[in-house]
């Protein structure tokens, strides 16, 4: 089952979603050269969404859609949570 579903059933609790850094995804698309549509294709979101994570008015926040970014930053070799391990 998927996380909300698990967590609406009272069976899960919700994780922690840590939000990547505001030029991850440029990063991560200028990495695998992809355009800002293929990205969109790849995150299952619009175009506009992509356009307005690269100006870093918003970044990935939802679960389905923070783990396809995750899939695509290890795809590019990109570590999101560096400042966060650097702490550890």
């Amino acid at each position: 089952m998927t996380e909300i579903t698990e967590v609406v059933r009272g069976r899960g609790r919700p994780r922690r979603i840590e939000k990547p850094p505001s030029d991850a995804v440029k990063l991560v698309r200028d990495k695998l050269e992809l355009t800002q549509q293929q990205v969109a294709t790849e995150l299952h979101c619009s175009l506009s969404a992509v356009r307005t994570m690269e100006r870093e008015r918003r970044v990935p926040r939802t679960g389905a859609l923070l783990d396809a970014f995750e899939r695509l930053a290890r795809r590019a070799e990109v570590a999101l949570n560096a400042q966060a391990q650097e702490e550890a």
